[in-house]
């Protein structure tokens, strides 16, 4: 399977010493152009590098030690990333998808899953234990035309933007040495999650679902013995994604949508089985004339990293005390 991928440095994959977020590393940077536009609220980054080729159109992007691995739109390619010196990324290596556009990318326990949009397979899994040298190992053809995958803790979440589906797969014994070149069925499917999910995240025990008309929390705790367990929901306008901090006491949700912006909430009981209310605590907007839109939130530790239609990356903080959101200066 190795005519789907290109191996651009034969020196072996650095062991990972984990830039700080080389997700977000490169994200600020490829919304560079675009900051200057921005000037209330202020472009609140410096800008440390940057990477772009001339005729890519770059998606989403997820950073796993000292990599980040780039999507693009409408391109059926993947640009793996290496950001050991932060200052000068270096083309590792790329795949050829072959089909879809493949606009979604996550990567965990050395292996990279893309989703693939407009396309069947919804998702293929690279093998990325050396980024320099990434190898297909398996299409996953449950579901088509996936815009967003997760994976968390040996589950990999897929979903395709247009049905009320959740397909849950079981990957804890998946052997990249040994892997199977299909997977036609899901563990689990959950329907009925609604009006349609466009993506999930998890953290810990909690499995968010941004469904467009709410954002919907479920419990993963016991994926052994049958699908996430629904707990709660709270309403919303366009709900296109979310983060949890890591201690699940908030939770930011992103809203795409004209004047769309972020709305944090305060996770209540999260650690009781059944108990979890979310309870609004405050919201972020951006006035349209100078960002139509939030796209993506991204929380590290209480510091949440959001990107924007126009003015590009905003960095927030999560005040604990007054339960309130704020542009870090």
């Amino acid at each position: 399977m190795r005519e789907e991928t290109t191996m651009l440095d034969p020196t072996a994959a650095r062991k990972p010493h984990s830039v700080l977020l080389g997700l977000l590393a490169l994200t600020m940077t490829l919304g560079a152009a675009s900051a200057a536009l921005a000037k209330d609220p202020p472009f609140n980054m410096s800008e440390v590098s940057n990477f772009d080729q001339a005729g890519q159109i770059y998606a989403d992007v997820w950073g796993d030690g000292d990599f980040a691995y780039l999507a693009h739109f409408a391109q059926s390619r993947v640009d793996i990333i290496d950001l050991t010196d932060p200052s000068d990324p270096q083309l590792a290596a790329f795949v050829n998808t072959q089909v879809g556009s493949a606009q979604d990318v996550k990567v965990g326990d050395g292996l990279m899953f893309v989703g693939l949009e407009s396309a069947s397979p919804g998702v293929k899994i690279y093998d990325v234990r050396n980024p320099y040298d990434p190898e297909l190992l398996t299409n996953v053809t449950a579901m088509s035309a996936v815009h967003n995958v997760f994976y968390h803790e040996g589950w990999l979440f897929v979903v395709d933007s247009s049905s009320d589906e959740i397909d849950i797969h079981d990957l804890r014994d998946y052997d990249p040495d040994n892997p199977p070149a299909t997977i036609s069925q899901a563990t689990w499917t959950v329907d009925n999650v609604g009006f349609f999910v466009h993506d999930v995240t998890a953290v810990g025990h909690l499995l968010f679902a941004a469904s467009w008309d709410a954002i919907r929390v479920f419990d993963i705790t016991d994926l052994d013995a049958g699908p996430p367990v629904f707990l709660t929901l709270a309403p919303g306008d366009s709900v296109h994604s979310s983060w949890a901090t890591a201690d699940l006491k908030y939770l930011v949700a992103a809203e795409e949508r004209t004047g769309g912006g972020l709305t944090l909430y305060e996770m209540v009981d999260a650690e009781t089985p059944g108990a979890l209310s979310l309870v609004l605590r405050d919201t972020f907007e951006i006035p349209v004339s100078r960002a139509t839109s939030v796209h993506n939130p991204v929380i590290k530790d209480y510091r949440v990293y959001t990107a924007w239609y126009q003015v590009s990356v905003l960095v927030l903080d999560i005040d604990p005390v007054l339960g309130a959101l704020a542009l870090v200066a």
